[in-house]
């Protein structure tokens, strides 16, 4: 378990939500202002508070990533400790392609409702932007530095013909930097020509030729507030809701192999495990669901789980080979090479192996503009886009008369999301050989 001091932040009126990374089981609870005094008082009592985020509207929103206090054993509530049972009993009864068809359902859903804005805002801090950005002040500021350039320089004209003129400039510069892939003073200059002191002056805009108009509508269109929110709106934070979602059911699905692994403690009854995921992570790449495939995998390949010797030794050698099949398309070694030519090979639709998709590099190289982040955004929502292609089939699998019952079950998956407690979990198990 870990501690997080208190922390108290206002919110404003146009906020909608308040960044806190839980984990799995973490909690958020909410409370009117005015109780607020007696939920962090009780200083001395397990089950004190933690952080404290306050509104400006009479609410107060409190993340919970374990409840205690500086002066309290830090004493989590029980449905956050996870299950201290494993669910086989459930869902071995459960079709293998059943259980991999509704996990494949439930991912699309997730899935199809990420944006392509929420990758830029992930790739680019999302929600930890202001904390970790401080060498970007000086990007940020140029960003600025040159959308206000841009309206000073039209405010100050006085001759309707000049702004004509400064206007066509401005548009043309905007292409340039386009074609040289400085997208960042690019968008900066599309948004300095609609500040509200430049677009509102309908006389210079009406003696626009119409080319340029043209032109500018098409920028500003691929503006669309994208880089905008990116490059410092702190309201961003609202619009990666469906990433964040996708994301956390990846480590839901780890999380649950490994749990469900190290609750078991009958050595068959870990073999007979072993072989179920691995088969339903079998349907899961015959349904093009890499992203509960990889979770999966990587939940075996845990530590907690992968050290079992003894269990894996009673795994059936053709299941031993399906697994190290599986697991040589994690190979790192040149940049995911085995994972990107098996997704070359598949038809869309296609639920990518996410955590892969948004690996990025720095954003400034010696506070430039680093164009080959720029590339590499580009390329993830292509291949975004290509995935989404075709719309999902629900009908590649037929439902059993469980159909609901396995629907209900892949979509509140109970696991310990502590680490700590799995490894303790597995030597209890196989204590460790002297």
């Amino acid at each position: 378990m870990f501690f997080r001091a208190p922390e108290k932040q206002i919110l404003k009126p146009n906020d909608v939500s308040v960044f806190s990374a839980v984990g799995i089981n973490g909690r958020l609870f909410s409370c009117p202002r005015e109780q607020l005094n007696a939920l962090v008082s009780r200083a001395g009592d397990p089950g004190t508070i933690t952080g404290v985020y306050e509104t400006e509207r009479n609410t107060v929103v409190v993340p919970n990533l374990w409840v205690g206090s500086p002066l309290a054993p830090q004493t989590p509530l029980p449905d956050q400790e996870g299950p201290t049972a494993g669910s086989m009993s459930s869902f071995e009864l459960m079709s293998s392609k059943d259980l991999a068809y509704q996990m494949t359902l439930y991912d699309w859903e997730l899935f199809s409702c990420v944006h392509e804005h929420e990758l830029l805002y992930h790739t680019f801090g999302r929600t930890t932007f202001r904390r970790t950005t401080a060498n970007l002040d000086l990007f940020l500021r140029r960003f600025n530095q040159v959308q206000l350039w841009v309206v000073t320089e039209v405010c100050l004209c006085s001759q309707l013909s000049k702004r004509v003129q400064l206007l066509k400039k401005f548009i043309k510069i905007a292409a340039h930097c386009r074609e040289f892939r400085n997208l960042n003073s690019f968008f900066a200059i599309i948004m300095g020509m609609s500040n509200p002191a430049v677009s509102r002056l309908s006389q210079t805009w009406e003696k626009l030729p119409s080319k340029f108009k043209k032109f500018y509508a098409e920028f500003e269109s691929m503006m669309h507030e994208l880089l905008y929110h990116t490059f410092g709106r702190t309201t961003f934070r609202r619009t990666t809701a469906n990433l964040d979602l996708f994301l956390r059911r990846f480590n839901q699905v780890q999380l649950w192999v490994v749990t469900e692994v190290c609750l078991c403690s009958q050595l068959s009854k870990r073999v007979q495990l072993l072989k179920k995921f691995i088969k339903i992570a079998a349907h899961c790449r015959e349904f093009r669901n890499l992203n509960s495939f990889f979770a999966i995998i990587m939940g075996m390949s845990n530590p907690a789980v992968s050290r079992l010797s003894q269990t894996w030794e009673k795994l059936p050698s053709k299941f031993k080979k399906f697994y190290a099949e599986f697991e040589s398309m994690m190979d790192p070694s040149r940049n995911h090479r085995a994972y990107r030519l098996t997704v070359t090979k598949l038809e869309p639709p296609i639920i990518p192996f996410m955590p892969l998709l948004l690996k990025g590099n720095k954003t400034l190289i010696d506070s430039m503009v680093n164009f080959e982040k720029m590339r590499i955004i580009a390329n993830t929502i292509r291949q975004v886009r290509h995935c989404r292609s075709q719309p999902f089939n629900p009908e590649i699998c037929q439902p059993n008369k469980n159909h609901a019952e396995v629907r209900g079950y892949v979509r509140k998956l109970c696991v310990v999301d502590n680490q700590r407690a799995l490894t303790q979990l597995s030597y209890r198990l196989e204590p460790r050989r002297t």
